[in-house]
């Protein structure tokens, strides 16, 4: 998929929204974008208050592959989505993969 700045940019700020949809929606696209300049602000997405984020924000992390996630994963292992939960397991097993 093909990444430009400004696409990357307005993800970025979408990210802050107030509606939650658009802010997982942005997490989505952004996780498959896999452009490292979103890790920071995805590790934000994943304390978001809204699950569908927090999981969306996971995924990109983990197909981002930013090894300072894993601490955030490890913590989102307790989260109370299941949904959250199952993501952040599959992050964290993705990080650790990658580090091999």
């Amino acid at each position: 998929m093909q990444r430009s700045t400004e696409s990357v940019d307005a993800l970025l700020g979408a990210l802050a929204d107030t509606d939650s949809e658009v802010r997982s929606q942005a997490a989505f696209a952004l996780a498959q974008i896999r452009d490292p300049r979103a890790a920071d602000a995805l590790m934000v997405a994943a304390k978001d208050k809204d699950a569908e984020v927090r999981a969306q924000a996971f995924l990109g992390l983990a197909r981002i592959g930013d090894p300072r996630a894993k601490d955030l994963a490890i913590t989102a292992l307790k989260d109370s989505s299941p949904e959250v939960r199952r993501v952040a397991a599959m992050a964290l097993s993705s990080l650790i993969d990658q580090e091999k």
